[in-house]
């Protein structure tokens, strides 16, 4: 960013708000009035409002249904004259408003590109106004913030099915080469029929090599994670796992977690262990939920995959209910590896079974890869592994030294195999 470009932090208000609440009290006032047309819609209603502009309930005339409509909209750079044009509040705001207009449009084109059940589909973008919109179906549904307030903390299972659709859609959106950056409980829709979408890219940003920002930060206290409070913060995946673990904390518990700049010193956060009902939701999930909140960004999960594995390392069972992973979660190991520990669980005939496969496809073994992970994130899974190990020995009253609550360990060999050990992802 051009040290000329002034940057702002913008700090939303918690979901403790009513949902479609503004959450600027002169929105209303700066907004499109109803009955504004834009091209072939027409504006219905102010859906809420945010640090980069206003959503808007619309109805296309074209194919008479509804949509939601972002407008580049930063109040703080911006206002609206009486034709409702959109210009920069004093000259010094020119160069940070053209820079914000250009990296929302480039960034509504990529979303437009996206086709994946989890991420609200971009319809199409346009200028005008002197600004820009981008046009966005509109999802019947409620708020996860909406939903939980309703009807109480979800069951594991519920709670697992959610944050597994979340992770397919954080992982396509960084697979893009962006972040979401912005991801609460009021920007996850639940739909009729169960199924949960991530809104609001309003606060994305691209990843760059260069360590390029926005010209303003957007924020909401509790789900940011500390790095997104000051421009030296590393960007990454981990960003938004440290959001999506706030989500999932206040999913088993009913509340938000503490703010992230209040933890760096003296963490007065309890653990979703202590929290949280460990007979209902297990040692796995809510271990799960304190690594992804740790603090310190070194120290988290640093990609989707990694923390998905970890939740299906807890219940192996979850592919058969959940939406398949992007990478089969067999690390490193070659097929042969794998042929021991199959056969424990199935018998002899998958162990020729999948011998066969191996000779046949010699590329499964690639397909079967996921990135080596460094030494710190093979430490962090290391440490994820222990707590929750200890916990489950807790859980059944076991004490230190003490066979564990779940044995034999994951992927241990038989001595009488004479192969080497499927590596565990530790």
């Amino acid at each position: 960013m051009n040290q000329s470009e002034p940057s702002r932090t913008l700090r939303l208000p918690t979901d403790e708000a009513p949902v479609g609440a503004q959450a600027d009290p002169q929105a209303s006032v700066r907004a499109l009035p109803a009955g504004t047309t834009l091209h072939e819609y027409r504006i219905l209603s102010v859906l809420g409002s945010g640090g980069f502009g206003m959503t808007y309930l619309a109805q296309d005339l074209n194919l008479d249904c509804k949509v939601a409509i972002k407008e580049f909209f930063p109040p703080s750079l911006v206002t609206r004259t009486r034709d409702q044009a959109v210009h920069p509040q004093a000259s010094a705001w020119c160069g940070p408003f053209r820079t914000g207009l250009k990296q929302f449009m480039a960034e509504a084109r990529t979303l437009a590109s996206f086709r994946h059940p989890n991420i609200v589909r971009v319809r199409r973008f346009f200028e005008t106004n002197g600004t820009a919109y981008m046009v966005m179906e509109y999802e019947e549904g409620e708020s996860l913030f909406r939903w939980v307030t309703g009807r109480g903390c979800p069951d594991r299972r519920t709670v697992l099915e959610i944050v597994m659709q979340l992770l397919n859609g954080l992982e396509a959106v960084h697979a893009a080469g962006f972040l979401h950056l912005d991801m609460k409980p009021s920007n996850i829709v639940i739909r009729p029929d169960g199924s949960s979408v991530l809104l609001d890219f309003g606060a994305a940003r691209r990843l760059t090599t260069d360590g390029g920002r926005l010209i303003t930060t957007i924020l909401t206290p509790g789900y940011a994670p500390y790095e997104q409070y000051h421009d030296e913060g590393r960007l990454g995946p981990w960003n938004d796992l440290y959001s999506l673990g706030a989500v999932m904390y206040y999913m088993v518990t009913g509340r938000k977690p503490v703010d992230a700049p209040a933890r760096i010193t003296t963490d007065p956060l309890l653990p979703a262990t202590a929290a949280a009902n460990l007979k209902e939701y297990g040692a796995g999930l809510l271990t799960a939920i304190d690594w992804a909140l740790d603090p310190d960004d070194q120290r988290r999960p640093q990609h989707v995959a990694e923390f998905r594995n970890a939740l299906l390392d807890d219940d192996p069972s979850l592919t058969g209910g959940f939406a398949a992973p992007a990478r089969a979660p067999f690390d490193q190991a070659p097929p042969g590896t794998l042929e021991a520990p199959l056969a424990r669980h199935v018998g002899q005939q998958a162990k020729g079974v999948m011998s066969g496969a191996a000779r046949t496809a010699p590329h499964l073994g690639e397909r079967c890869r996921t990135p080596e992970r460094t030494a710190p994130e093979r430490e962090s899974q290391r440490t994820f592994r222990l707590t929750t190990l200890r916990l489950r020995m807790k859980a059944a009253g076991e004490k230190p030294g003490s066979r564990p609550a779940v044995w034999p360990p994951p992927y241990q060999v038989e001595p009488s195999s004479g192969k080497g050990p499927l590596k565990d992802r530790a």
